[in-house]
């Protein structure tokens, strides 16, 4: 199911770079006639044509047969102006996306591009005064100088840009276009780098586009089990698996990123998208009392569903996002107008802010939207973002800018400056691929293989376009499978296929990080491939309130309907909350953010799916089913899949990019140093040994004798990440043969077993290199291995040497190697510490190991005597230049890293450090362990707890602590290391504030433990009133706010059920109750309180007219046909005009007026009167009038005659 809003902005020329290292600009032909010479001149100087003005994304026009006249409205207008010190700036870029660089993502603030590569300020001063001087006063200026946004009319832009508007009628609408080429003072000319707005061209065809905005679908599940840890189970429906954003945290790994490094709540995150609009034929009155005409604009979301999103599918304990509107050039607030959109524009925006906040919880996000799809809108939103207005300055810290639109594949110089800066300030952008699924039947067909802006990319700044995948969970919301996402239709209506939009662009090159990568096998240096990587885009379900009603996500583990969406416009804002996650764990530990992301994700996903060739001796050998160099997987290959075009494969596809990522993993390759674990970390092992005999029979399994090696000799060691997970399994290994009276002969032999099989038991498989040596007897020698690591760690290899014999391979994704005694490790959601072959919490199971053992292929080493010598074990510290004399012990049988054992050997301590080992009959002891360790203490003092009551705490691997009472300590023995705690109250309602992890660094560590009663925000969310009036809650025995303006009312609570009541200043104004009750439990909620205007009966009626008679009445612009009964209205106070139609044969007594609603019910009655009725009254009259006279002159003639 589609879901992409599409806008249509460029077709087919359009413009590269002002530089001559790049691509020429292309010039559209003039909209109308032929380009003229302008001779105007101003107080600035002649004007200058901008022949490719249309370089700020004006799409092409063909106005034959088209009926035209002037335009006479207004119109926004957005003029782009270029940087400064282009060269340098492009130069900085270069800069920034190598690793070998010294300034390589050494991003600039805000401030610092503005000073460096702002527009030119007395161009910028020139252009202002020139715009003043039309009579363009109020414009928006930005604080790069490289736009500057107004409003103007008609008459304006004629005396602007010297040239006319004209309203062209076509059969899908109106629309208006410039009939020249626009000019501007040549001092400001040369500087322009687009101009957009001077047609709205490109929302016609939005408008009028072939493809449905809006395909929801609705379910009805069986009701099931609908939390796993807190988070919703995806739901099975009609065959379908319908998801929820947050299952995407466990599914993408990014869970232990949370646990290990926190939430991203300092992050900020930003969408550009456009408003709705009703274009219904009729009024609506909205749930709230409200007003909707035909053809208004309405807001881009309704507040409430998204923090009702939230409040429903994120775990308890969560942070929740924190939204805001940034509306641009007059675009509607949110509100529940929103639900009343025609276009689905709500839809999409509300869906962005939604994945968005599931992906990044507890982050700020801004919606920034204009009032329609019209370019400039577009352009204005990305200028705005890194330009925000005081109000919104918390955009200075953007770090991810998702779009989830696209229009014709091609260039938009304004966007194109602004991407500069964007990624200059390490800013990362990305855009939905598209849902025509390759297919120009497709009603998504955008009318080209790729889409703006997803493919704008070049060598060192663009965007990051992401496709869409069909993902299915299993119970553990682990990914189950992956595929492409495609639904080809019916074969009878091929306009239903949709799909990721994929391909190469016949706009922009294939930029260098491509053609350098082994996605070039499928690209080929045809042009930019897309898209770089892929996320959900299938069946996720949403929370919408249509036209005032709200389907809850929760409906749909309820049995009831429910609103879900698919599309590319999913995986954008998906894996822009991810990359704001990675963003926010590296910056921690010091490293730069992600920014320009396209160089990063082709130079790993080269590394991981580089082919690798098995064999028997050395190379690879081993099951293949992992075939990869890297020990941790960053990308989760999508193999199987296809649309119309393409088929996905192993590696780089033209379908999924890179397949989709796995965040812990990925962040384990892009963080240079991780200062979470300080101690312990080792860059090298050396065992200097002197062998003065040995006596050995190495055997298999079923005790037959293996000839081909006595024993062996081994180093063994663990290679880490750097967030710490094991990676590699590393043994140099002699393995002895050829004994004599001289010394033995061996195979010196390096070897890497991966991934690390404590985690993937079923997958581990070896590198392998080896040399032969022989070694005399007596003769001390030396086994030492080294790390060599570099920036991201793609580049580490681990090195073996004996004498003049050394050995390497390379372990790409290796930080350092495992030197502690007690280790443990961030997998999942929690902190671990299971050994290579199950063991958890084993002391020495990660600390490298010097054994005399059994040969490697072998089950045993058996021992006999004769059998003597020493070892002296050594420690290079990480990053240091002197080796240490470290602790060492013996190993137990339990704890040995290598897979043959040896019997009958005991090791003893020796002065400074050394070893002495020889042959000891029935003795298991298997060699010597070297580790970093120090015995520490670590305290635990309690705070906050009344009196009486108790509290205990657990440290993972430790015995728990005893009942420890209100203000008193707890102290427990510990090594160098990570421990996973927790603690607890006697009291349940009171819980710590530090439950959590500690690493200990070589000293002792005091830990306060800090109890408060469990307290959950809960935020009131007003709704209805105007900004003047003030309202008021009240929450029994909490809280009372008194009279306020905000519309949003936060306190914390305690578990439990409260009861409120709020009431609002303004009488005219009621909600459906004033009153109600609410229930925390163990999460943060969101209420909403919504007023409406109070409305009052009106029955209009008449008075006349026979029964049954028809009449019309048109009363507050809306007709009425009646009869005899009464029309009733349900109206706010406030004065209402009426006219009523005549009746033939009866008169209105007041056809026109304005009728008032105060306060109360009311009634109109308009009388009717028949013309012969009042014909039969005045003859009735005049006839009373002569009986009168006539009276009083035989009274006069009466009296007279008296007299």
């Amino acid at each position: 199911m589609s879901y992409i809003l599409v806008i249509v902005v460029i077709a087919t020329a359009m413009m590269g770079v002002i530089s001559g290292k790049y691509s020429a600009p292309l010039r559209l032909n003039a909209l109308e006639g032929s380009a003229r010479q302008n001779t105007a001149t101003t107080f600035f100087g002649p004007l200058q044509e901008i022949p490719d003005y249309s370089k700020g994304c004006v799409p092409p026009l063909t106005l034959l047969n088209y009926t035209n006249h002037p335009y006479s409205g207004s119109v926004d207008v957005m003029i782009g102006l270029n940087p400064s010190n282009e060269t340098l700036l492009h130069q900085f870029l270069s800069d920034l996306s190598n690793p070998s660089s010294p300034l390589y993502h050494k991003y600039l603030t805000k401030q610092e591009f503005d000073d460096m590569f702002g527009g030119s300020v007395p161009v910028y001063q020139d252009l202002i005064k020139y715009l003043n001087q039309n009579g363009v006063t109020d414009l928006q200026k930005y604080s790069d100088r490289m736009e500057v946004s107004f409003s103007a009319s008609s008459n304006q832009i004629r005396n602007i840009f010297g040239i006319s508007l004209t309203s062209y009628d076509s059969s899908n609408g109106s629309f208006f276009a410039p009939t020249g080429i626009p000019s501007l003072p040549a001092a400001i000319a040369g500087s322009v780098s687009g101009i957009a707005g001077l047609s709205n061209y490109s929302v016609l065809l939005n408008n009028y586009s072939p493809f449905t905005l809006q395909k929801l679908q609705v379910g009805y599940p069986l009701n099931q089990n609908v939390k796993e840890n807190g988070y919703p189970i995806p739901v099975n429906s009609s065959s379908a698996q319908y998801l929820y954003g947050s299952d995407m945290q466990i599914a993408m790994q990014e869970k232990t990123l949370f646990e290990q490094f926190g939430y991203p709540t300092n992050m900020v995150e930003a969408t550009i998208l456009w408003s709705g609009e009703y274009t219904g034929t009729t009024k609506q009155i909205t749930s709230t009392g409200g007003l909707i005409s035909p053809d208004t604009y309405v807001g881009p979301f309704v507040p409430s569903d998204i923090y009702s999103y939230y409040n429903e599918t994120l775990p308890p304990g969560e942070p929740h996002s924190k939204i805001y509107a940034y509306p641009i050039n007059g675009a509607p607030p949110p509100g529940i107008t929103a639900s009343y959109d025609s276009t689905g524009a709500y839809v999409e925006n509300t869906l962005d802010l939604e994945m968005l906040g599931s992906t990044a919880p507890g982050s700020s996000i801004y919606n920034v939207y204009g009032y329609n799809a019209s370019t400039v809108n577009l352009v204005d939103a990305f200028s705005s973002i890194l330009n925000p207005i005081s109000e919104y300055s918390a955009l200075d810290n953007v770090s991810v800018i998702s779009n989830s639109w696209g229009g014709t594949d091609g260039n938009c110089t304004i966007w194109y400056n602004d991407l500069q800066e964007a990624n200059a300030r390490g800013i990362t952008v990305l855009a939905s691929s598209g849902d025509d699924a390759d297919s120009s039947a497709s009603s998504e067909y955008i009318g080209s293989n790729v889409s703006f802006p997803a493919s704008m990319a070049y060598n060192n700044f663009g965007m990051v376009a992401v496709g869409g995948v069909s993902v299915a969970l299993n119970q553990s919301l682990e990914i189950a499978s992956e595929t492409n996402w495609y639904e080809p239709g019916s074969i009878t209506n091929l306009s239903t296929a949709v799909g990721t939009t994929s391909g190469i662009s016949s706009v922009f090159p294939e930029p260098n990080w491509q053609l350098n990568s082994s996605a070039n096998s499928l690209i080929q240096g045809k042009g930019r491939g897309v898209p770089d990587i892929s996320a959900l885009a299938n069946n996720t379900i949403m929370t919408l309130t249509v036209r005032g009603f709200t389907y809850d996500a929760t409906n749909a583990s309820q049995g009831y309907p429910f609103e879900a969406v698919a599309g590319t416009s999913i995986a954008s804002p998906l894996l822009g909350g991810v990359i704001a996650e990675i963003d926010h764990a590296i910056e921690t530990q010091g490293t730069p953010p992600l920014g320009f992301l396209d160089p990063t994700l082709y130079i790993i996903g080269t590394a991981e799916y580089n082919p690798v060739s098995f064999s028997a001796g050395t190379g690879y050998y081993g099951p293949t089913a992992y075939n990869t160099s890297l020990a941790n997987r960053p990308y989760m290959p999508v193999i199987h899949g296809k649309n119309t075009l393409y088929t996905d494969r192993y590696g780089y596809s033209l379908l999924n990019g890179w397949g989709t990522i796995n965040a812990y993993n990925f962040t384990s390759f892009v963080m240079n140093e991780n200062f979470t674990i300080m101690s312990g970390l080792l860059s090298g092992v050396s065992d200097n040994v002197n062998l003065s005999g040995i006596n050995a029979t190495s055997y298999r399994a079923d005790g037959t004798v293996f000839s081909s090696f006595n024993a062996s000799i081994q180093q063994d060691f663990y290679l880490a990440s750097s967030l710490g997970t094991p990676a590699f399994f590393v043994q140099a290994i002699i393995q002895i043969s050829g004994i004599n009276g001289t010394g033995f002969a061996g195979n010196f032999s390096l070897q890497l077993e991966m991934p690390y099989k404590g985690l993937y038991p079923d997958l581990a498989r070896y590198q392998y290199n080896s040399t032969s040596v022989f070694i005399p007897w007596a003769f001390a020698f030396n086994i030492t291995s080294i790390l060599v690591t570099k920036e991201g760690y793609l580049g580490s290899s681990i090195s073996a040497r004996i004498g003049s014999a050394i050995l390497s391979l390379p372990a790409p994704g290796a930080a350092y190697i495992i030197g502690r005694l007690h280790y443990d490790y961030f997998y999942g959601d929690s902190v671990v510490s299971t050994g290579p072959d199950g063991q958890t919490g084993t002391p020495g199971t990660f600390s490298p190991q010097f054994l005399i053992t059994g040969a490697l292929a072998s089950k045993a080493g058996v021992f006999g005597p004769g059998t003597r010598g020493s070892i002296l074990p050594a420690l290079l510290p990480f990053k240091a230049q002197e080796w240490v004399v470290p602790d060492s012990s013996v190993i137990a049988l339990q704890i040995t890293q290598s897979g043959s054992i040896g019997a009958n050997v005991a090791y003893s301590s020796s002065n400074n450090g050394t070893w002495i080992f020889s042959y000891l009959q029935k003795s298991l002891q298997q060699g010597i362990s070297s580790y970093v360790r120090g015995n520490y203490v670590v305290s635990f003092n309690e705070t906050g707890l009344p009196f009486g009551d108790s509290w205990n705490v657990n440290i993972l691997g430790l015995p728990p602590s005893p009942s420890i009472p209100a203000n008193g300590s707890y102290s427990a023995n510990v090594t160098d290391g990570p421990y996973q705690y927790s603690a607890y109250a006697s009291n349940p309602i009171y819980a710590p504030t530090d439950n959590g992890t500690f690493i200990i660094n070589g000293q002792n560590l005091s830990i306060t433990l800090h109890f408060e009663k469990k307290l959950y925000k809960v935020t009131f969310v007003e709704s209805g009133l105007p900004p003047n009036v003030t309202w008021s809650l009240d929450i029994k025995g909490i809280m009372s706010t008194g009279q306020i303006l905000t519309n949003t009312v936060s306190v914390n609570l305690t578990n439990g059920t409260y009861s409120y009541n709020f009431s609002r200043s303004s009488k005219i104004y009621a909600a459906d109750q004033f009153y109600g009750t609410f229930t925390v439990n163990g999460s943060a909620i969101s209420i909403p309180i919504e007023f409406f205007k109070l409305k009052y009966s009106v029955s209009i009626s008449e008075s006349g007219l026979p029964a049954n008679q028809n009449w019309t009445i048109v009363f507050n612009g809306v007709k009425y046909n009646l009869s005899s009964i009464p029309l009733v209205l349900s109206l706010t106070n406030g004065s209402y005009n009426y006219t009523v139609y005549s009746v033939p044969g009866y008169k209105v007594l007041q056809p026109t007026g304005t009728f008032v609603v105060s306060g109360s019910a009311a009634y109109l009655i308009v009388e009717f009167t028949s013309p012969k009725t009042l014909e039969y009254e005045i003859e009735f009259v005049l006839a009373i009038i002569g009986m009168v006279l006539v009276a009083s002159f035989l009274f006069y003639l009466l009296v007279r005659k008296k007299v």
